[in-house]
C-alpha cells in the first residue's frame, strides 16, 4: 500500500518503489543534465525537495563516491561513473578505451593504463604490462594519491583553480617521495603547464625509478571522466623521450574523448 513503512525505516509507494531511492536517483539525474554542477538550492529546487532532505541524500551519495562536492557545488561523482560504464561494458567504454592502451603500448612499448578519479585517489580500471623487461605494472584496483599520480594531475588540471584548491585543502599533498608535490603554489604551477601541453608527468612522485605521462578522458561537457596513460622506467621515459611521447598520450585520449561523446580537443602545446 502507498505509503507503507519498510523494516529499516523507509517508505514505499503503491508501485513498491522505495521513496529515499527515488530521490536520490531524481538529484543525480538533476547533477548529471547540468553543465558544471548544481548548488543546493538550486538542486532542492529542480528536484522539488526540501533542502534539508536534498543536502541529506547528497551527503550519503558522498559517501559512496557517487557525487562530490567541491564548495557549493555538486558533482557527479566518479563511483557514478563506474557503474555506468560497467553498463556500457565493451559496447562502448571498454570497446573504445583498449585499443586506445594497445596503440599507446604499441607506440611507447611501456605499460598503459586507464584509470579513473575517486575522491583523492586514482583507481586503476585497467592496465596492458608494458614489452620492456623492467616495466612498471599498475594493476586493476590500484589505488594511488592522486596529486601522486600522473592520471590524477591530468584529471585536476581540468578542474577551475577554485575547485583544485578546495581539493587540497580537504585532502592535504602526500610526500610520498623526494619529488612530491607539496605546496599548493607548485600544484597551481604544474597545472598551468598541463593545461596548455594537454598531459601531464609523474616524476617520480609516488614511486622512484617511475615516470608515468597521462592525459584526460573527457565527457559530454568537457569535464574529465578518467585518464590514459603510460608508466614505466625513469631512465627510459627521460626527458626526451617524454617531450616525444606525451604528445602522442594526448592525441590518443582526444582520440578515446572525441568518440565517446564528440569533445573536442584540448589546447596544445608546440
Amino acid at each position: 500500500m502507498a505509503g507503507d513503512t519498510l523494516p529499516d525505516g523507509g517508505k514505499a509507494d503503491s508501485s513498491g518503489a522505495i521513496q529515499s531511492v527515488r530521490r536520490a536517483v531524481r538529484l543525480l539525474r538533476e547533477i548529471s543534465h547540468a553543465d558544471g554542477g548544481l548548488t543546493l538550492s538550486d538542486l532542492a529546487r529542480e528536484s522539488e525537495l526540501a533542502v534539508s532532505t536534498a543536502h541529506r541524500i547528497l551527503t550519503t551519495l558522498e559517501c559512496d563516491g557517487f557525487v562530490r562536492s567541491s564548495g557549493r557545488i555538486w558533482y557527479v561523482g566518479a563511483e557514478a561513473y563506474r557503474v555506468g560504464a560497467a553498463f556500457l561494458g565493451s559496447d562502448s567504454l571498454s570497446a573504445t578505451v583498449a585499443p586506445a592502451m594497445k596503440r599507446l603500448r604499441s607506440i611507447s612499448h611501456e605499460t598503459a593504463n586507464f584509470g579513473i578519479l575517486r575522491n583523492n585517489e586514482i583507481i586503476t580500471i585497467s592496465q596492458l604490462e608494458g614489452r620492456e623487461i623492467v616495466r612498471a605494472v599498475a594493476p586493476a584496483g590500484g589505488r594511488t594519491p592522486a596529486l601522486n599520480s600522473g592520471m590524477g594531475k591530468a584529471i585536476l588540471a581540468q578542474w577551475d583553480r577554485e575547485d583544485v584548491s578546495s581539493h587540497i585543502s580537504r585532502y592535504g599533498l602526500r610526500r610520498i617521495t623526494s619529488q612530491s608535490l607539496c605546496s599548493e603554489e607548485k600544484i597551481s604551477t604544474e597545472m598551468k603547464q598541463i593545461q596548455n601541453c594537454g598531459f601531464a608527468v609523474d616524476n617520480e612522485e609516488f614511486q622512484i625509478g617511475v615516470r608515468c605521462i597521462a592525459a584526460p578522458i573527457l565527457g559530454h561537457f568537457g569535464e574529465p571522466v578518467g585518464a590514459i596513460s603510460i608508466s614505466g622506467a625513469a631512465h627510459r621515459l627521460n626527458d626526451d623521450r617524454t617531450r616525444l611521447l606525451g604528445p602522442m598520450v594526448r592525441e590518443v585520449a582526444n582520440t578515446v574523448s572525441s568518440l565517446l561523446c564528440g569533445s573536442p580537443p584540448r589546447k596544445t602545446c608546440g
